[in-house]
């Protein structure tokens, strides 16, 4: 893009401009394809979202569990993505609006309230902090560390017997 950086008034009778001005132009998008529009139209439903009138505004409605970029490209080929959002699962939204009818859980309150204050990526907030941990059973055996290459133990945790640091279960 070029940009001139000033321009001469000329005095020939007009008095529109005056001194030197930089413009951009507008950004220009294609519309979207029918193929596009149908994909976007397919990942709106999958994930339950809803168009709402709020107050007199137009506003979408998404899951929190559910919000991801593929979500809000598809919002971008309906042109609803200047629309404001709000999460189904939060405070101000009509209980005609909370009836689930997709799969899966909505986060937890404090994660909400975090993707909320962050709207630029609130699903990068959701994965960061809604770790699942998965607990390890407190018997008396103890996890033996395997390298997944050679299904072997390492020595030290071998015991006296000798041959007991082979694995049973080998790598496919």
């Amino acid at each position: 893009m070029v940009l001139i950086a000033s321009i001469k008034t000329i005095k020939t009778g007009f008095d529109g401009f005056d001194g030197s001005y930089l413009t951009k132009s507008p950004r220009i998008e294609a519309e979207p394809s029918d193929q596009e529009v149908a994909r976007a139209s397919a990942i709106l439903s999958q994930v339950g979202v809803r168009l709402m009138r709020l107050e007199g505004h137009d506003t979408v409605g998404i899951w929190s569990d559910l919000d991801s970029p593929e979500v809000r490209a598809a919002l971008h080929a309906f042109g609803s993505s200047r629309l404001p959002v709000l999460y189904l699962d939060g405070p101000g939204v009509p209980p005609r609006y909370k009836v689930r009818r997709v799969a899966g859980d909505p986060v937890p309150t404090h994660i909400r309230q975090e993707m909320e204050r962050h709207p630029d990526k609130p699903w990068s907030i959701r994965d960061r902090r809604n770790c699942r941990f998965v607990l390890w059973p407190l018997a008396d055996a103890k996890p033996w560390p395997v390298d997944p290459q050679n299904c072997i133990r390492r020595v030290s945790e071998w015991g006296s017997a000798c041959g007991s640091g082979l694995s049973k279960h080998r790598p496919r």
